[in-house]
């Protein structure tokens, strides 16, 4: 009986401390995160966390995020076929959304197929949540 008492107990203490408070935001809060979210959907990146984000994934994000939001200054490769993508404009968007460079394979530029058929990939925020846990400390 007693065991039964202390999981009902450690299940409640569980289900109050993972509660999930939304938080408001107004319209100019979401238009700047669906822009800011937006960035890495139009740019594919995979999931991630702090341990796996490696130099591939920063150079896929930098390229393509150049490529899609700096186009129109890039220059075409010899045969037209190709876009150059500077490091520097990569390590800007690397920097700007990572807070980091890309450090290793570095290269003055690297080119970048070019297609007019990309799809239009972009994200909305719903809502806004945080999510308390065990190990989430309380604040009050």
């Amino acid at each position: 009986m007693k065991r039964i008492i202390w999981i009902i107990i450690f299940v409640g203490l569980c289900a109050v401390l993972s509660a999930k408070n939304e938080i408001k935001l107004n319209g100019a809060e979401i238009k700047n995160l669906n822009i800011f979210f937006s960035n890495f959907s139009e740019a594919h990146v995979t999931s991630f966390d702090e341990n796996s984000l490696n130099d591939d994934i920063l150079l896929k994000f930098g390229i393509r995020h150049v490529y899609i939001n700096k186009f129109s200054i890039l220059k075409d490769s010899h045969d037209n076929l190709l876009k150059v993508v500077p490091m520097g404009l990569i390590d800007a968007a690397t920097e700007k959304y990572f807070g980091k460079k890309v450090l290793s394979n570095r290269k003055k530029e690297y080119l970048t197929p070019v297609a007019d058929s990309d799809s239009n990939v972009f994200s909305r925020i719903t809502s806004y949540t945080t999510i308390r846990t065990a190990l989430t400390p309380l604040t009050v």
